[in-house]
């Protein structure tokens, strides 16, 4: 079997356990989300291409909580969480949001929305800042 054949097999392998996996997407079960690719965007450099670590964005992958609206970084050993302010489904999108004052690391301010769509699970996360916007692109699988 060759290569593309094996990626086929793959692909639709994964849609077969999408259907069962839809209610994951409602916000009654936490996510393990990674950004795949970020950009950062400000007046003076318009968007580049930049790496999570890069803009100290816990490598890229967080736990959201959506029970208990919590963000966490996935590492055990990073001890800072955001608390979600907001959360809603429309449609087949589940988003949440929130506004951030953080003294040491943002003291202007950090706004930050997340969208997962259902039933595939790809992730949207916008953030603003005084000076910059990052968007981030990945996926959401459940945690257990």
């Amino acid at each position: 079997m060759n290569i593309a054949s094996l990626f086929a097999v793959g692909f639709f392998a994964s849609l077969a356990g999408t259907a069962s996996a839809a209610s994951y997407y409602d916000g009654s079960t936490a996510l393990l989300c990674t950004a795949q690719r970020f950009h950062q965007c400000d007046a003076e450099d318009g968007c580049v291409k930049v790496k999570a670590q890069e803009i100290g964005i816990s490598r890229g992958q967080w736990i959201v909580d959506f029970k208990n609206k919590v963000v966490k970084p996935a590492d055990p050993s990073i001890d800072k969480q955001s608390k979600i302010a907001t959360v809603q489904m429309i449609e087949h999108t589940l988003y949440a949001q929130a506004i951030e004052l953080d003294k040491e690391r943002n003291p202007d301010g950090v706004a930050w929305s997340l969208s997962v769509s259902d039933p595939d699970g790809a992730m949207t996360l916008a953030i603003a800042t005084k000076d910059a916007a990052f968007v981030g692109t990945g996926i959401c699988v459940p945690t257990k």
